[in-house]
């Protein structure tokens, strides 16, 4: 790669849970984002993909494809095909709980023009992403989840979730606005099974995972004030 490439490569910037900010630049082919470690970004979210969403490099331009069963909020719009979505200077990328910025120093800028600023000895500081809140952190009366520690209080003790658990809770918690769905819900916590259908998980296990979780969380398992069925979806909500 030339030395003028390098220096004009747009960035992939992101806080992490601790607050720390990455800046990473984007190759002259595929980056690949999710859950698996062999990924050049590892994002640890059970709602996350284990290859969630691609960058690649194609005609001097990148471009975002979501390869997830969840989808990927490009500027606040999901997309969820396998399109190439072109991306631009600032534009926002959210996978699971994190925000992603699209970086391009040089967006406007031809070799000649960076030739006569004087610039081809050193790199600009790179643009940092806004800084995402802190922890997502909700409370009610009794319940607190922290989804960034992965900590679940009720009262102000801990309450400990298997993996799975812990996965329908964050899937259930980052929809609060609606009910998910059964396939949703088989997609997200059961990324290993291949297939959205009662064939790859049964009723019965979401049923039992439901029930299980709600022997943790709820004071009253008869009458749930937090995880509540949706029947018309035959789904489920959260709520505090």
């Amino acid at each position: 790669m030339s030395n003028y490439t390098s220096l004009t490569a747009p960035i992939l910037a992101w806080y992490d849970i601790e607050g720390q900010q990455h800046n990473k630049p984007l190759p002259d082919g595929e980056f690949y984002i999710g859950r698996w470690p062999a990924n050049d970004v590892v994002v640890a979210d059970p709602t996350v993909s284990r290859r969630h969403a691609t960058i690649i490099y194609k005609h001097l331009r990148h471009y975002l494809i979501d390869q997830s069963s969840s989808g990927t909020l490009l500027n606040g719009t999901r997309i969820t095909s396998s399109e190439p979505h072109l991306l631009k200077d600032q534009d926002l990328i959210v996978i699971g709980g994190t925000q992603f910025t699209f970086l391009d120093p040089f967006k406007t800028i031809s070799k000649a023009q960076f030739d006569s600023l004087g610039m081809a000895e050193s790199a600009p500081t790179p643009v940092a992403p806004p800084k995402p809140p802190a922890h997502p952190l909700v409370h009610g009366d009794d319940l607190s989840v922290n989804l960034e520690t992965g900590e679940i209080q009720i009262s102000g003790k801990e309450v400990p979730l298997t993996p799975k658990e812990f996965a329908l809770l964050a899937l259930l918690y980052q929809h609060q606005e609606r009910a998910c769905t059964r396939p949703e819900i088989r997609r997200a916590v059961w990324p290993e099974r291949d297939g959205d259908d009662e064939q790859a998980v049964s009723d019965e296990e979401i049923d039992g995972l439901i029930r299980r979780l709600r022997q943790k969380i709820e004071q009253d398992r008869s009458n749930p004030r937090h995880i509540i069925t949706v029947r018309q979806v035959r789904g489920y909500r959260f709520k505090l």
